[in-house]
């Protein structure tokens, strides 16, 4: 009964904290602060159901902030790769694009390389029993961010 309402409680929380702040994105600003908030109750949530120790803890926000910065700057070189390839979209030749699509791999090598390095350091802090715990967690926050976004969608008393 107890971990029913501790779960209950870090639901409620969830909504009433990140939410109505991820529904209101309006600029850049707010949206790193918004991205922050999550992060911050993800890893609450996190430590709290795998029990971790403070110095577990910190190194698991070391891990994902790290892995996190340079999945951002891949997504970057992959989203600049797409605008240059518009660009050239009435005069594309193999020449001109294949440079560009030379950066468009590198990137998605990058991010897929990324994913793996991801697993490995977690996996090396965590070990595999709590390795699995964390991917549910993260994919439970995850589903109740999506579910949050896709009920805003579906609401037009929502929309501005």
């Amino acid at each position: 009964m107890k971990m029913l309402w501790l779960g209950f409680k870090k639901t409620i929380l969830f909504v009433l904290l990140v939410i109505p702040a991820a529904l209101s994105l309006a600029d850049h600003h707010e949206s790193a602060l918004i991205r922050d908030r999550l992060n911050r109750i993800f890893y609450w949530q996190i430590a709290d159901e795998l029990k971790l120790a403070p110095k577990a803890e910190k190194d698991l926000q070391i891990i994902i902030d790290d892995i996190q910065k340079l999945r951002n700057l891949a997504l970057e070189e992959r989203q600049k790769c797409l605008d240059e390839l518009k660009n050239l979209e009435k005069n594309i030749s193999s020449q001109n694009a294949e440079p560009i699509l030379v950066r468009y791999q590198s990137a998605l090598i990058k991010l897929a390389k990324l994913d793996t390095d991801e697993h490995e350091r977690l996996k090396k802090l965590l070990g595999s029993e709590s390795l699995a715990k964390f991917y549910l967690v993260r994919e439970s926050v995850a589903e109740k961010v999506r579910a949050a976004l896709r009920q805003k969608e579906l609401d037009p008393s929502k929309h501005k």
